[in-house]
């Protein structure tokens, strides 16, 4: 099943002002799409504007750590991949960054190479807990279109009532998803058909 087919390919944001590891992130994840950003404020700022598939930051930045930006990911985007990529080799900065969330960490001064394997294993991942959390997601958005229906509040078929609808349903079903380990990047990848497909199915049941 082709998990992303409106993202093609895979969008990481990677933060970090090394110049010798940004030039490892590029030619090492060639295939992906990639925003880079040097500081956590920008990070945060690409964040809240889009959906990313995943992140790879260093673990020292000018305004953060990389251990504080993963756990400010991982507020907004609990479940999604966040890979730490950097020249902190030791084991105490490593448990730092695995406590504040991290899904992986690559030392690029011992392992450069290890960096892609790594990505498309947390991406795997996070394919496979999204489309376990996908259907939780989908009878969360019919049983609210159903409810919102129920109490009248689309009745008279009006822009603003289908907006109402439509926002409702999607704060329930972002909530459900993200609550069963969906990443936030498939649910914007998959709300358009999962809510048309739920509109039609609460159309076809008995009024």
């Amino acid at each position: 099943m082709d998990l992303h087919p409106n993202l093609s390919p895979r969008t990481l944001l990677c933060i970090g002002k090394d110049a010798e590891a940004r030039r490892l992130v590029a030619e090492s994840l060639s295939q992906y799409e990639l925003v880079f950003t040097e500081t956590a404020l920008d990070a945060l700022r690409n964040l809240n504007a889009r959906a990313f598939d995943g992140y790879v930051s260093d673990y020292w930045l000018s305004d953060w750590t990389g251990p504080q930006l993963c756990r400010a990911i991982r507020d907004l985007d609990p479940h999604c991949p966040v890979v730490f990529f950097t020249a902190a080799a030791g084991e105490q900065n490593r448990s730092r960054a695995v406590r504040a969330g991290a899904s992986a960490y690559v030392c690029h001064a011992e392992r450069p190479e290890a960096l892609e394997p790594a990505v498309r294993r947390v991406l795997a991942l996070s394919d496979s807990s999204s489309l376990a959390a996908k259907p939780r997601m989908e009878q969360a958005v019919l049983r609210e279109i159903v409810r919102c229906k129920a109490k009248g509040a689309d009745a008279a078929r009006t822009d603003l009532a289908e907006s109402f609808v439509e926002r409702s349903a999607r704060k329930r079903a972002y909530n459900t998803f993200i609550e069963a380990g969906g990443c936030r990047a498939h649910f914007e990848r998959w709300w358009p058909h999962v809510f048309t497909s739920a509109r039609a199915a609460s159309n076809a049941l008995p009024a």
